[in-house]
């Protein structure tokens, strides 16, 4: 009973045995298909990397060429747009020269005129200033010939006044002059002779 029960049991052990190798093979298949898919999901991603490293380092070259064909391209855009403004610049000094030239030239023939009409009026200013001035000095010259009558003329009754003066001082004046020089005279004489006789009491 026992050896059947042992018998029985080595069975059960050797079942499970089987059972847990068959186990352990099934197990050790799906690590292998594990495994292998791992490998397939590592090879495919490692491939993903490098196929999007590829596109990120072909789009970063396109992104290079197209910064530099954006560079080239403002930098010809400035290169024309210089050249465009240099010409305009010249064009407008070119016509602000010409236009310059123009005012200048109108200016000078406005100052040319109106220093013609300046001299001619000048000129017609001047032959009436010499008209007016002759006039003058004829005037004064009349006026002056008139005055030198008239002072000779004051000159000679002056003369003659001082004349009649000194016939007056001559016949009035001088006479009682000496009149009152000897009647000085007189009365000095009388009081030196009164003093005298003062002196001697």
């Amino acid at each position: 009973m026992r050896l059947s029960t042992s018998g029985e049991t080595l069975v059960k052990h050797r079942e499970m045995l089987d059972e847990n190798k068959h186990m352990m093979s099934a197990n050790q298949d799906l690590i292998n298909k594990i495994g292998t898919k791992l490998e397939r999901a590592r090879d495919n991603l490692q491939n993903e990397i490098i196929m999007s490293r590829d596109e990120i380092q072909s789009k970063i070259d396109q992104m290079d060429k197209f910064y530099i064909e954006q560079m080239t391209s403002i930098e010809n855009m400035i290169r024309s747009d210089k050249s465009d403004v240099k010409s305009e610049i010249n064009k407008t000094n070119e016509t602000f020269k010409k236009q310059l030239i123009t005012e200048i030239d109108k200016l000078k023939t406005f100052v040319n005129n109106i220093t013609s009409a300046a001299q001619a009026h000048r000129e017609t200013l001047q032959e009436k200033y010499n008209e007016k001035l002759s006039k003058i000095k004829d005037v004064c010259a009349q006026y002056f010939s008139k005055y030198e009558k008239h002072l000779l003329h004051q000159a000679e009754m002056v003369k003659a006044l001082e004349q009649r003066q000194e016939g007056w001082v001559n016949t009035l004046i001088k006479p009682q002059e000496v009149n009152q020089a000897r009647l000085f005279s007189v009365d000095t004489r009388i009081k030196e002779g009164e003093l005298t006789r003062l002196k001697d009491f």
